[in-house]
């Protein structure tokens, strides 16, 4: 890596950030990416300075390594986490809740003396992964016509010599990857929220509410589907409680080890759990092993994102095998589909639109027009990341909302609280369920409740973590395979409007907990105007 040694001085940190967008700059990175690292970087070394003085030396070293471009800053001196303070546990938190969000990662390490920060980022491919998709689904449809028209035997070999292995390769690698991913992305998130003593009131509340209205809405989202879904009789009212009971004493593990030697998700979820907690409440005392969990979250991260360029081709040959099969008419029992995710979003939206409309006298049409901007970024790009700018803007200039809210509740809400997710994975369990002749009861109904509502918080917010959640709900719920192929392809169509309602939603229900905490602006909330 190249390296750059410099004092201290706010005139040697002001040298460093230039250098260092120049190299971002040569790097073709995103000049709003750019803009981050060089606030985090002025940030970082400022407190230094305060910490240590002016006389103290730093280095900068740059280095790439593949697509990824990596800086980090070297303090020699006493160990020193910027990052955490006595009162900074939020903004610990809102630190890797933005740089899930964003594609960035920063990390502190202390060694030999030295105070290391590392800044990473992973530059995008130049066609996304939805692009990609899309691409596939329209090709896998006209080279599967133009194969119908050759000779049975000849589509014979084909499917199962060649399509049939390559794709259940590609899902057995899915859903080796699949487990490791939902396990430290909960954990790794539980743990990045720092010591709970020290996470402020506004903090704990907020993430309790979002923990408990997800819950809430992965019910309603199962109460709306119900009624358009045909049930299978478990036999006994008391036989049905009793398959439930088993269930869930299902997911307790008999040791640590078993989830992960027989690929048991739900243990590996209620592991997580627990041992996040209890990360939480020790606090110092395992910040090793916090720190290694973080860790190995953003490797599983890494190597997740490395398996998404395969995303396309296990959609490709998925809808190429339908196709093959003759199978078109098993796509349009799907049709539930479409009218549903429309129904459940704008019963989504509604509910929120109609708390903060009767709480706080606003009329329904002057919050939808507040929260328009937010939202149709989400509905055009997909991505939350495109739209956190706009989103911690508006939610403080339109709404009202106080600043410490919005600092905090912002980047830690879109990586958090997606209620799109839940829409997601209930939808989606209903819908390839009837489509594959899954039997659906009401003790299926309760997991996938369960599923659904752990899957929206640890699906990592990177591209392809939806899909490897998707895997994880196939297994969870007895849907095959098969399905997961056409699944992700839908899903990366249904992905704007569920990016968009989680957008939406969230907006609103940072105006209701800045309200109870009194610290909403209403003559902002309540003027008629954008601007």
């Amino acid at each position: 890596m190249d390296k750059n040694t410099y004092k201290l001085s706010c005139a040697n940190i002001a040298d460093a950030c230039q250098m260092t967008k120049q190299y971002l700059v040569d790097n073709k990175i995103d000049n709003n990416e750019i803009i981050r690292v060089l606030m985090m970087l002025e940030e970082t070394l400022l407190k230094y300075q305060e910490r240590f003085g002016e006389d103290k030396d730093f280095s900068v070293r740059t280095g790439k390594f593949f697509r990824t471009v990596r800086i980090a800053l070297h303090i020699e001196g006493e160990s020193y986490d910027p990052f955490i303070g006595k009162n900074d546990s939020d903004l610990e938190l809102s630190r890797h809740a933005t740089a899930s969000s964003t594609g960035l990662s920063f990390d502190f390490s202390y060694k030999n003396s030295d105070n290391i920060i590392w800044f990473t980022y992973t530059k995008k491919f130049k066609i996304s992964t939805t692009v990609a998709t899309l691409i596939a689904i329209v090709l896998a449809v006209i080279v599967g016509l133009i194969c119908l028209q050759l000779p049975q035997d000849v589509n014979t070999i084909l499917l199962d010599d060649y399509v049939s292995p390559i794709l259940d390769k590609i899902m057995a690698i899915i859903a080796a990857v699949a487990g490791p991913t939902v396990f430290f992305s909960l954990i790794g998130g539980v743990g990045a929220i720092g010591d709970v003593d020290t996470l402020s009131k506004i903090g704990k509340r907020m993430l309790i509410c979002f923990l408990i209205e997800l819950l809430i809405l992965s019910v309603i989202a199962s109460i709306v589907c119900t009624p358009f879904f045909e049930f299978a009789s478990d036999g006994t009212v008391s036989f049905q409680f009793s398959t439930i009971l088993d269930l869930l004493l299902d997911i307790i593990p008999s040791n640590m080890f078993t989830p992960f030697t027989e690929g048991n998700i739900q243990q590996m979820i209620l592991l997580a759990i627990v041992l996040g907690i209890a990360m939480l409440i020790l606090g110092e005392k395992v910040s090793y092993v916090s720190k290694l969990a973080s860790q190995m979250n953003n490797l599983i991260q890494y190597v997740m994102k490395l398996i998404t360029v395969l995303i396309p081709v296990m959609v490709f040959l998925s809808i190429f095998k339908i196709v093959l099969k003759n199978q078109l008419a098993l796509i349009l029992k799907a049709y539930k589909l479409i009218p549903l995710c429309l129904g459940i979003a704008l019963l989504f939206m509604l509910i929120y639109t109609l708390i903060i409309a009767i709480k706080h006298k606003v009329g329904i049409i002057t919050l939808i027009k507040k929260a328009w901007p937010v939202f149709i970024i989400g509905l055009t790009t997909s991505s939350s990341a495109t739209a956190l700018t706009k989103n911690l803007e508006t939610s403080e200039r339109l709404f009202g909302i106080d600043k410490k809210i919005v600092s905090f509740g912002v980047p830690v809400g879109q990586t958090l609280f997606r209620p799109g997710e839940v829409m997601r994975y209930v939808i989606l369990g209903f819908v390839m369920a009837e489509m594959y002749s899954v039997q659906i009861t009401v003790g299926w109904v309760i997991i996938l409740i369960v599923i659904s509502f752990l899957l929206s918080v640890a699906t990592p917010p990177v591209a392809g973590g939806a899909s490897v959640c998707l895997a994880v709900l196939f297994q969870q719920m007895a849907i095959p395979e098969d399905a997961l192929g056409f699944a992700v392809a839908i899903n990366i169509i249904l992905g704007f409007l569920l990016t968009a309602v989680s957008l939406y939603c969230l907006q609103m229900e940072l105006t209701r907990l800045a309200g109870s905490l009194d610290l909403l602006d209403k003559k902002v909330l309540q003027q008629n105007e954008e601007s």
